[in-house]
């Protein structure tokens, strides 16, 4: 019986040991046989980058489900068991030692015939914490509507490639139009499939049973990871997994050249920079003032923008704000598992990509 065994066992018991609430026990009793079983002591090859997400997506999940296990009782010491190897994996791959969107979105889901594409009857997702039909609805739709978004980001890619080109290469006006016009429909299927969350995750679900497992280690106080060569430390407090840790809009942002207001809420966004694989932060980064023609084909790209975000403004509403009101709950007192008042966030970036669209003369009667 190794390490890599006992942290196997436990993700294919995940849902049960939560449900029963086992989870803290078993991992408590892994810490007890291996805590002076000198580190590293996850077996896999550190030079695979596959291989060296799923631990991650492993540790990272654990984690989240040691400390939200009881939601009302958050514990806030992570075990020297997961806490060593956690570090001793950052150590390869410099992260946030906490769950992400990432890990618990991009990195877990599987095609169920792989000759096929990533479509909602196609996937499921590899881990859940409650086994419930409507949270995997909730993953899978995040997954195909990221996958619905693939097209607008290569478009981007090609826009960004192109920018730097000499302005003298062949038909270079009607390949920005090209692109422009593939990453608007792209993202056109991306708001289809947002809109069909509805179908089969309900609000009172999210909001009572899914959310607050979700949440970060912010909400629980600070966490503190024990470590044996660290000696005493302050809590550390992160941000839980959120929509806001996608790349995707903020890399459309970027290469539409938004200007988006710098307030508290562009501040938070900076932070969410942080719980983005690498690579996706330094794609952010690089799309940044790339210089473009104006067309109506960008125009309708930021359009479709607009239209996006308008969707994605109702959810916060129906999945957060009305099921909090219900309890009592007053809208300024109600943030997202990445702790930013969602609602405002969300508004504040429709409102400024619609203003975008107006003053650019996009198409306002298709809006």
């Amino acid at each position: 019986f190794d390490f890599n065994i006992g942290l196997n066992l436990l993700m294919t018991d995940l849902v049960t040991c939560m449900k029963h609430k086992m989870l803290r026990i078993s991992i408590d009793a892994l810490n007890r046989k291996f805590i002076s079983t000198p580190v590293p002591l996850i077996k896999i090859n550190r030079l695979d980058h596959r291989e060296l997400n799923k631990a991650m997506k492993t540790l990272t999940m654990l984690i989240q489900a040691y400390v939200w296990e009881d939601t009302t009782k958050p514990v806030r010491v992570i075990p020297r068991v997961l806490s060593e190897n956690m570090y001793e994996l950052l150590k390869y791959s410099p992260r946030v030692p906490v769950m992400t969107y990432s890990d618990y979105v991009l990195q877990n889901f599987r095609r169920m015939d792989e000759s096929k594409g990533v479509t909602l009857d196609n996937i499921e997702p590899i881990y859940t914490f409650t086994g419930d039909p409507e949270e995997a609805w909730f993953i899978k739709i995040h997954v195909v509507m990221e996958a619905a978004f693939a097209k607008a980001i290569e478009s981007a890619y090609k826009i960004h490639s192109l920018a730097h080109l000499p302005e003298e290469i062949a038909n270079r006006n009607e390949l920005f139009s090209q692109y422009f016009s593939e990453m608007a429909s792209s993202i056109e299927q991306a708001t289809e499939v947002l809109g069909k969350m509805y179908d089969h995750c309900s609000p009172s679900f999210f909001f009572n049973v899914l959310r607050p497992i979700l949440e970060g280690t912010d909400k629980a106080g600070g966490i503190i990871f024990d470590l044996h060569d660290k000696g005493a430390q302050h809590p550390v407090m992160y941000r839980g997994s959120s929509g806001a840790q996608s790349s995707t809009v903020p890399a459309l942002d970027a290469i539409l050249s938004l200007k988006l207001p710098t307030d508290n809420m562009s501040k938070g966004l900076q932070v969410f920079l942080d719980y983005m694989p690498n690579f996706h932060k330094t794609f952010i980064l690089s799309l940044r003032n790339t210089n473009v023609p104006d067309s109506y084909e960008r125009r309708r790209a930021i359009g479709q923008l607009w239209l996006f975000r308008r969707k994605h403004l109702e959810m916060p509403a129906e999945y957060i704000t009305k099921e909090a009101a219900k309890k009592g709950i007053p809208p300024n007192q109600v943030t997202g598992t990445g702790s930013t008042n969602i609602g405002l966030f969300l508004s504040k970036r429709a409102r400024r990509t619609g203003d975008a669209a107006i003053e650019h003369g996009g198409p306002v009667a298709k809006l």
